[in-house]
C-alpha cells in the first residue's frame, strides 16, 4: 500500500513485494552458502586418508570390508595396470559394474592415472551402451564377462577385471606417477542424461565440483 501511494505512477508489476528487510534476507542472508573446500581431488583425500589412519574402515560391502590402506594399495594398483593398458591423463574409460566394492576401487584407480570415468549400467540396453561409448569417445572399457557387456562395442578396447586380476595383483602398491595436478578443470567423470526429451547428452563433472559434492555431504547428512 505504501508502494501505491508512493509511486503512483508505476505499473502495478514494478512495485516492490518485499520490505528492503525481507528483500536482503531472501535474496542475501539465506544464500550465503559459501565454503572452504579442500584444494585436493577425491584420489587425493581417500590417499591422504590412507596415511593418516590406514587401518581405519573405508568401504564395506556386503562381506567385503577394506581399510583405507587395502583400498588405497588396490587403487594403486590398478591404476598402474591402467597406465599399462596405455591410459593417458585426459582420456575417457567407461565403467560397466555392478555395485561391489571393485567399482568403487575401479572409479579411483582412473581418477589416480588423470583419467575421466563414464559410469555404465550393466542393466541398460545394450543399444544405449553402445550410443554412449561411441557419444564420449572411449579409449578403454573396464567389466567383467558377468556383466554381459565385453562385446557390447567392437572396437573399444577392454579390460576384464577376472581375466586380468593375476596381473594386477603384481603391480606395485605405491601411486603412479605423475598424479593429475591440483586444478578444478580436469574432469572427474561424465555422466548421460536419461534422454527422455531427446538425446542422451554427456554432463561434464570437474573435480572441483565433485570434492565440493562430499565436502557439503560431510556437513548434511553428516558423512563421516
Amino acid at each position: 500500500l505504501s508502494a501505491f501511494i508512493t509511486h503512483a505512477e508505476r505499473t502495478i508489476g514494478t512495485l516492490p513485494l518485499l520490505t528492503p528487510a525481507e528483500h536482503q534476507q531472501l535474496i542475501t542472508d539465506w544464500n550465503q552458502t559459501e565454503q572452504p573446500i579442500p584444494d585436493r581431488c577425491v584420489h587425493e583425500l581417500i590417499a591422504a586418508q590412507a596415511k593418516e589412519r590406514p587401518e581405519a574402515i573405508a568401504l564395506i560391502y556386503q562381506a567385503t570390508s577394506l581399510t583405507y590402506r587395502e583400498l588405497d594399495n588396490r587403487v594403486n594398483q590398478l591404476a598402474h595396470h591402467l597406465r599399462a593398458q596405455g591410459v593417458q591423463s585426459g582420456e575417457r574409460v567407461a565403467v560397466c559394474l555392478a555395485r561391489s566394492a571393485e567399482l568403487v576401487i575401479a572409479l579411483l584407480a582412473i581418477l589416480k592415472v588423470g583419467g575421466t570415468y563414464i559410469p555404465l549400467d550393466p542393466t541398460y540396453p545394450a543399444e544405449r551402451l553402445r550410443f554412449i561409448l561411441a557419444d564420449a569417445d572411449v579409449s578403454l572399457l573396464i567389466a567383467t564377462n558377468a556383466t554381459g557387456v565385453m562385446d557390447i562395442h567392437p572396437t573399444v578396447r577392454v579390460l576384464d577385471l577376472v581375466g586380468d586380476r593375476v596381473q594386477i595383483n603384481t603391480q606395485p602398491l605405491h601411486s603412479p606417477t605423475p598424479l593429475l595436478p591440483h586444478s578444478p578443470t580436469p574432469l572427474a567423470y561424465l555422466i548421460y542424461t536419461s534422454g527422455s526429451t531427446g538425446t542422451p547428452k554427456g554432463v561434464p563433472i570437474r573435480h572441483h565440483s565433485l570434492t565440493n559434492l562430499l565436502t557439503s555431504m560431510a556437513q548434511v547428512p553428516g558423512m563421516t
